[in-house]
């Protein structure tokens, strides 16, 4: 069996942690807001924050609130949010094009289009839930398709690699 470059192994496990990532991060948004309902807006922001270990400089006003769901769902400068994990994501996909399935890659570029797609009017505090959702959603249809698709040899064990080392980072932030 050829052993897989040394860049490409790299490239499919940081992939699987960056959707496993997005994933985790619209769940914990999710539950965060979802559980805020009906108290004053403000610290769900700042447990999230403390989650992502930015919590000291996020105590500002304009941080709080719709302000915070559009830092970690669209800012693509935060390296913390989903667009952000989406983007990354895709760009190791491309290198590795050659090792996933047309069905990966194609749902891969529809869910990072959706991701470019959305404005500060769709994650607002109303929309947040269905965006969540939506998110998740194309999450797991990668991760469907991945399971369906990748040959299961290196490039496999490497996705699958990333994607727990991922779930495990994040279950210990919590």
């Amino acid at each position: 069996m050829p052993s897989l470059l040394a860049r490409f192994a790299e490239n499919v496990f940081w992939m699987a942690r960056y959707l496993e990532r997005a994933e985790s991060l619209a769940r914990i948004i999710d539950a965060s807001y979802t559980y805020a309902r009906g108290r004053e807006l403000g610290p769900e922001t700042l447990e999230l924050a403390d989650i992502y270990g930015e919590g000291d400089g996020f105590s500002e006003a304009d941080k709080l609130g719709e302000t915070a769901l559009e830092y970690y769902i669209l800012d693509r400068d935060n390296l913390t949010s989903i667009a952000s994990a989406v983007a990354s994501a895709q760009q190791n996909a491309r290198s590795v094009r050659h090792l996933t399935s047309t069905e990966f890659w194609t749902q891969l570029n529809i869910f990072h289009n959706y991701m470019v797609s959305l404005t500060p009017k769709d994650v607002s505090l109303d929309e947040r839930s269905r965006v969540c959702a939506q998110i998740k959603l194309h999450c797991q249809m990668i991760e469907g398709i991945a399971e369906g698709t990748l040959l299961r040899g290196e490039a496999w064990r490497l996705y699958q690699l990333g994607k727990y080392i991922e779930r495990a980072d994040q279950s210990t932030r919590m």
